[in-house]
C-alpha cells in the first residue's frame, strides 16, 4: 500500500489541520486561558478536567465546551458569548461579547490589550442579606417582562410606553436589558436598550441600567407572594432626553412572560412601542381593563383625612394591595381572550401553576 495513502498518513495530515485550522473561537479561548485561566481557577487547555470546568464556570454544557477545544464550533451563540464574556471579564474588564466572533487572532488579542476609552469600572460592596434565598430569587427575577408606563413625552393624547425588560443571571450577580423608544413613539425611531445590574437589597429590588447618555433606575418590592408570581408593580425613574433634561418618574405595570423569547433582541424590536391608552390597553388587556389599569398608572391618587379635610398624599407611593387584587384577574382574563394577542402571552404554556385547567392560550 501506497504510505502516503495509509491511514496512520491520513491521520497525520487530520492532525496537522487541526492544529493549522482551527477555528478563530478556538485561538481566542486558548489565548484567553494560556494567559488568564490559572488567576480563574480553571484548569489547563490540555488539562483532562478542562471540558468539565469550563462548563462548569460558563454553565455551558460539556459538549459545548469539548466543541471549542476540538475546533469544532465556528460561531457561539449570543447566549454562550455573554457567559464566556463573564467569566473572562474577571481579568479583562473591558471584554465585550461580540469580540468572539472575530475571524483573528491578532484583532481579538489587540482590542484585549487596547485600554478601554470613556469607561470607567465601579465596584460596589452590598449587604448579603438579599441574596441569602438566591435560588427562590432566581426563580422570581429572572426572565423576561412586557413593561407598561406612561411616556415620558409630553401629550394630550395619554401616552403608554410599552417596553421590554430582559433579566438574567450571570456568575452569581443578576443582569438586565430593558428597550426603549428615544425618540417619544415616532414611527421611525430605532429601539435602544440600557443596561445594568439588578441589587436585591432585603425585601427592595434595585435596578440600576445606563446607557451612553443618561441612566435609568427602577424599584420593585420582592415578597415572594403569589400575587405577584405574574405581574409586578414598580417605580421607574430617569431624565428626559429632550428639552429641559429634567428628572422624572412613572408607576410601572410589569407583566412576566413565562417563557423567554428565543431572540430578546428582536423581540424587543417588535415589542417596544408607544400608542395611546386606550390603543394599547385594548389590545393587550381589552376594554374592560382601562378603569383598573388607569388606576395603577395614574397612582389613583390616595387621599388623608386630617382635621375632617381631605388631604392629597403628596409623595409617589405605590398601592400594592390594590395592584396584588385587582391585576392577576386582568392577567388572567387577558389569557384566557383569543381575540387578544398579547405580546406576554406568546410564549405562555397551560401546564403553569395556578392555571393547570385553564385551555392551551392560541397563538
Amino acid at each position: 500500500m501506497d504510505e502516503s495513502h495509509s491511514p496512520r498518513a491520513k491521520s497525520k495530515r487530520q492532525n496537522r489541520r487541526s492544529l493549522t485550522n482551527l477555528p478563530t473561537i478556538t485561538l481566542i479561548l486558548k489565548y484567553l486561558v494560556d494567559k488568564y485561566g490559572s488567576e480563574l481557577g480553571l484548569p489547563g487547555w490540555d488539562d483532562q478536567d478542562f471540558v468539565s470546568g469550563l462548563a462548569r464556570k460558563t454553565r455551558v454544557s460539556p459538549g459545548t465546551a469539548r466543541n471549542f477545544r476540538e475546533g469544532l464550533s465556528n460561531h457561539p451563540q449570543a447566549k454562550i458569548r455573554e457567559r464566556l464574556a463573564d467569566l473572562f471579564r474577571e481579568s479583562v474588564p473591558h471584554l465585550e461579547p461580540q469580540w468572539f466572533l472575530y475571524e483573528s487572532l491578532d484583532l481579538f488579542i489587540e482590542r484585549v490589550e487596547q485600554e478601554p476609552k470613556g469607561r470607567k469600572n465601579i465596584t460596589l460592596s452590598i449587604p448579603m442579606e438579599g441574596y441569602r434565598q438566591f435560588d427562590r430569587l432566581h426563580k422570581w427575577l429572572c426572565g423576561a417582562y412586557i413593561c407598561y408606563r406612561y411616556s415620558f413625552e409630553q401629550s394630550e393624547k395619554k401616552l403608554v410606553a410599552r417596553e421590554v425588560l430582559h433579566v438574567e443571571e450571570r456568575n452569581g450577580n443578576f443582569r438586565f436589558e430593558m428597550s426603549f423608544l428615544p425618540g417619544g413613539g415616532e414611527d421611525d425611531q430605532d429601539v435602544d436598550t440600557f443596561d445594568g445590574v439588578v441589587l436585591p437589597l432585603g425585601e427592595s429590588v434595585f435596578f440600576v441600567g445606563w446607557n451612553d447618555h443618561r441612566g435609568r433606575s427602577l424599584f420593585l418590592n420582592c415578597d415572594f407572594a403569589p400575587e405577584t408570581r405574574d405581574c409586578r408593580f414598580g417605580i421607574l425613574s430617569s431624565t428626559r432626553l429632550n428639552n429641559n433634561r429634567a428628572p422624572l418618574a412613572a408607576c410601572t405595570v410589569m407583566v412576566k412572560m413565562q417563557r423567554e423569547p428565543k431572540d430578546i433582541g428582536s423581540f424587543m424590536r417588535d415589542t417596544t412601542i408607544t400608542r395611546q391608552f386606550n390603543a394599547i390597553v385594548d389590545a393587550d388587556f381589552g376594554e374592560n381593563a382601562r378603569e383598573m389599569l388607569a388606576a395603577f398608572l395614574d397612582n389613583g391618587v390616595p387621599m388623608t383625612e386630617i382635621g375632617g379635610k381631605a388631604i392629597p398624599d403628596v409623595v409617589l407611593r405605590l398601592n400594592l394591595h390594590r395592584f396584588a387584587a385587582g391585576m392577576p384577574p386582568i392577567y388572567r382574563a387577558a389569557l384566557r381572550n383569543p381575540e387578544l394577542k398579547s405580546p406576554f402571552k406568546n410564549a405562555s404554556t397551560a401546564q403553569d401553576e395556578p392555571f393547570k385547567k385553564r385551555s392551551p392560550i392560541p397563538a
